[in-house]
């Protein structure tokens, strides 16, 4: 799974857009359909509402691509992630699948964890477009902290 990946910065955000983490659309689907086939559990508060599965590095017996998918991101996007960013990563990343449905919803919020230095979305939404939603929205925030109404960036 060794290729070229079309990488993208966004230096005001610090943020690296990266396409082609899968050689073959093949992969992708085939990725999305073994993915469906996960045990989620719902997860609720007030700033989310969506099923999530446990960290796929500690999942048995996972679908043969799912569990290829975890060791690229362990091995050669960690690789990735470290040069892009000039980091030592934690010897492990930590990932897990959501599954949203109509009503759904992930809402603002700052996504600090104190294990956590970079997160990453990878999305495998089949048919998917604008109106659907999910858009990876940055807000400006003021001088508290706050978000800024309506001055974002969309990734």
């Amino acid at each position: 799974m060794n290729h070229q990946r079309e990488v993208k910065h966004y230096p005001a955000l610090n943020l690296y857009k990266i396409k082609k983490v899968l050689e073959h659309e093949s992969l992708v689907r085939n990725l999305a359909k073994q993915v469906r086939t996960l045990t989620f559990d719902p997860v609720e508060n007030d700033l989310h509402c969506f099923n999530l599965t446990g960290d796929l590095t500690g999942i048995e017996d996972l679908p043969s691509v799912v569990e290829d998918f975890v060791k690229l991101m362990n091995t050669g996007m960690r690789k990735t992630i470290e040069d892009l960013y000039r980091i030592q990563t934690l010897p492990k990343i930590s990932m897990t699948a959501s599954a949203y449905v109509k009503g759904d919803f992930l809402l603002c919020h700052d996504d600090l964890c104190s294990d956590r230095h970079i997160a990453f979305v990878y999305y495998l939404s089949e048919d998917w477009n604008e109106d659907d939603g999910g858009a990876l929205r940055f807000f400006d925030y003021d001088e508290d902290f706050n978000p800024v109404s309506g001055k974002y960036r969309d990734v």
